[in-house]
């Protein structure tokens, strides 16, 4: 849900209560449409966070944490250079009801001195930050717009700032009969008559005031047109007074709407404010998490198709290499033949008397019979040493496929981005992917304590769940002898762990293997075969990729894949 006028109206109060009078002693640009104020003020430090993102344009203060460049970007030198150590004098919209905030910021004591503005224009995909001197001349824009890209209006340095275009709709506030269309339905015409209002908050309000949606404006009476006007203007003060700030979620938990009105059940929040901040970071970070899952995916499946690709190579040269012996036997029978081998001969008839059958020998009539017997000797010794090569190549190649596949499976897995950035690095570290430049260098794998998923059993038993194959490690260090590993059969899975030394009971036992059938790609059948091993058999040979173990002695289980409450 974007922001629409009445809410920007409804988050302006808000902020104002907030930010007026505040320092700005900090100014970030984590990415090219962000920006970060850090602000104080009686003690209490803020951020004040902006953005033109054409997904998540808004501006909102935030305790959330930032990447930030390395080097920051010139926008962000042409803030600090006229912004910083100013005071935010007042923070407004645009008249009637436009998507932009002017943040008017007045700093003295230097060359720079003066009132500046800042100009935050939440329209979509034309979003835009733009800063202003005090006579509306364009200092610098988040987005410059040169005149190739615009015939209304040009946002680069030295230009005059011209605001949006108009809308040219009804003040919802001074809504009266005649600026009411003669018919339609009345959702449409709230937002295609009125200013700042957005199909969301047209359904909103037509539910605070008890309307069907999609009722014919041409069926109700001037009577009844007038109490719609006044009932309108009365609701849409009430939404930028927001008395009850409220977040809606979908099905799957993640936030849908926001209302500053509680017409519809859900989360409540202090203050308009707290709200679009809540809306906005948790909707961005969900984005910017499956944005980064679904890359990292591709590249595994990249990985996953040139591995496929080369292992059936591999397997196609070792089904030549296997005809070693044949080509052995060409070369003997060319030998023993030699006396009726004659140059320019293509081929020899030989009887192989193990056989029992006439064989025909391929020769080059360019060579003679010493020649081509030493031919297929020389190809002999290198199919036999090209066997046991290949056998060791498609062995590797069959791991990393194996290995490929489990980071697949904890990509799918991954609650978080956190949790993908350490599968990054993993990637990073094994080659399939490169290291990034573009942020100050994140902690690495091993800083943060592992967070497996802990459960226990009905009979009080704690039970432990690798998430990645980082934890499968560190859970398979910290492992004592005599505890229960499983791993779902021969398919892609987490790693298990009951922890418990002694006699395991079977419930216990059953209710593990639960588990490890559950966190494994076959997560959707009916039964799954789990094996399961005490930690004295097991592994990790050296050299073996990350979550990678060898077990023995293993016992298997069949069971339906299930999860325990977590501890």
């Amino acid at each position: 849900m974007p922001l629409d006028g009445l809410h920007i109206a409804a988050l302006v109060d808000s902020l104002a209560a907030r930010v007026e009078g505040a320092s700005i002693q900090r100014i970030q640009q984590p990415d090219h449409s962000t920006i970060l104020l850090t602000l104080h003020r009686q003690s209490v430090t803020k951020k004040l966070i902006a953005s033109c993102d054409p997904q998540f344009p808004r501006i909102h203060t935030t305790t959330a944490s930032h990447d930030m460049p390395v080097e920051p970007p010139q926008f962000c030198l042409v803030l600090r250079k006229h912004l910083l150590g100013g005071h935010i004098v007042s923070i407004s919209q645009a008249d009637d009801f436009e998507r932009a905030v002017w943040i008017t910021v007045e700093r003295g004591g230097d060359l720079q001195q003066g009132i500046k503005r800042l100009v935050c224009e939440i329209m979509g995909r034309h979003s835009n930050i733009v800063l202003l001197d005090e006579e509306g001349i364009v200092l610098d824009a988040a987005r410059r717009v040169t005149p190739e890209m615009s015939t209304y209006r040009t946002l680069v340095p030295g230009s005059r700032y011209a605001p949006p275009p108009p809308q040219d709709k009804v003040n919802p506030l001074l809504c009266e009969p005649r600026s009411l269309p003669g018919s339609g339905a009345l959702k449409e015409i709230l937002i295609r008559n009125f200013a700042g209002i957005g199909p969301s908050t047209a359904s909103m309000l037509l539910k605070m005031l008890g309307y069907d949606e999609m009722t014919d404006l041409a069926q109700m009476s001037q009577e009844a047109r007038e109490h719609l006007c006044r009932e309108l203007s009365r609701a849409c003060r009430t939404v930028i007074s927001a008395p009850s700030p409220t977040l809606l979620r979908d099905g799957e938990g993640r936030p849908s709407e926001f209302f500053g009105v509680s017409v519809f059940p859900g989360e409540l929040y202090p203050s308009m404010d707290d709200l679009v901040d809540a809306f906005f970071t948790e909707r961005r970070h969900h984005q910017v998490t499956e944005t980064l899952r679904a890359a990292l995916k591709r590249m595994v499946h990249d990985a996953m198709e040139k591995a496929s690709r080369r292992l059936v190579a591999q397997q196609s040269d070792l089904a030549r290499a296997n005809e070693a012996p044949t080509l052995k036997s060409y070369g003997d029978a060319i030998l023993s033949s030699m006396h009726s081998i004659q140059k320019g001969r293509k081929c020899l008839h030989w009887y192989d008397f193990q056989t029992g059958e006439t064989v025909e020998v391929p020769l080059d009539p360019a060579l003679g019979p010493t020649e081509n017997a030493q031919r297929y000797f020389r190809k002999y010794k290198k199919a036999k040493a090209a066997k046991d090569e290949l056998a060791r190549q498609i062995e590797k190649t069959r791991l990393e496929l194996a290995y490929l596949e489990q980071v697949d499976l904890c990509l799918d897995a991954s609650e978080n981005e956190a949790d993908l950035v350490e599968i990054r690095q993993e990637l990073v570290e094994q080659g399939y992917a490169k290291p990034s430049c573009k942020t100050q260098r994140r902690k690495q794998i091993g800083t943060r304590p592992a967070r497996y998923l802990r459960f226990t059993s009905s009979d009080g038993i704690p039970i432990l769940v690798g998430r990645s194959n980082w934890e499968n490690d560190m859970l398979f260090k910290e492992a004592r002898p005599g505890e229960i590993w499983l791993h779902a059969k021969d398919i892609p899975g987490a790693h298990v762990y009951v922890k418990h030394t002694g006699e395991v009971p079977d419930r216990t036992l059953e209710e593990a293997a639960a588990l490890a059938a559950y966190f494994s790609r076959a997560r959707n059948s009916s039964k799954v075969a789990v094996d399961y091993t005490r930690t004295q058999c097991l592994s990790k040979p050296p050299g073996s990729r990350p979550g990678m173990l060898v077990y023995r002695q293993q016992r298997t289980i069949m069971v339906s894949p299930a999860i325990l409450p977590e501890s």
